[in-house]
């Protein structure tokens, strides 16, 4: 009988699973850098934190774990690329540190946030460089959804979402038969009042 040679797995070499090889003291010196920026962000952390306890941005919570699971979604295809890290990534790291700055002048928590994103996205292309950033582009834009929107943007789009939301409302009880008047975002339904918020 002949032995059946195993066929390699993609993703894998002669000496086994192909990695992003890096050696410990990469990763050692990635996690350190997203410690000292968490530490160095933490008033617009905190700050974004506590807007997920609020119904409108609860899902705040979950936006890291489905980005981190749509990397480990990518892992067999970043496994089989060189990745090495791209200059590019410190150039994009320092503009996230001046949006801190200004944002910490400005008091404006909504800066700092988003700043802590683009210093994400840059230790990312530090770390992976452009192909891999190019591979993990949705989990990073996804990070951006757990930033709360700026409050005059939420309350504009608020009150318009409210409009759309009754008059849609509105039609579908007008399509039922049911008589309706509809006045801004109260919709009339003679014995009882509803209210979009």
């Amino acid at each position: 009988m002949h032995a059946m040679k195993e066929m390699p797995t993609l993703g894998a070499t002669a000496e086994g699973p192909q990695v992003w090889r890096e050696p410990w003291a990469t990763w050692a010196v990635l996690g350190l850098a997203l410690a000292i920026g968490v530490f160095v962000f933490w008033t617009g952390i905190d700050n974004m934190a506590g807007k997920w306890q609020t119904p409108e941005y609860s899902h705040g919570y979950l936006i890291p774990l489905v980005a981190a699971f749509l990397v480990w979604q990518q892992k067999d295809e970043l496994e089989r690329l060189p990745l090495p890290g791209a200059w590019a990534g410190l150039v994009v790291v320092l503009l996230g540190l001046f949006l801190f700055f200004a944002g910490e002048l400005s008091t404006l928590y909504v800066v700092v946030q988003y700043a802590f994103m683009v210093v994400v996205v840059g230790l990312a292309l530090a770390t992976v460089g452009w192909a891999g950033v190019r591979r993990l582009w949705a989990p990073l834009v996804i990070l951006f959804l757990m930033v709360p929107l700026p409050n005059f943007l939420y309350n504009n789009l608020s009150a318009y979402l409210q409009l759309i939301s009754s008059e849609w409302g509105t039609a579908i009880i007008r399509m039922l038969g049911i008589p309706v008047h509809l006045e801004g975002n109260i919709i009339d339904l003679g014995a009882m009042k509803l209210q979009v918020v």
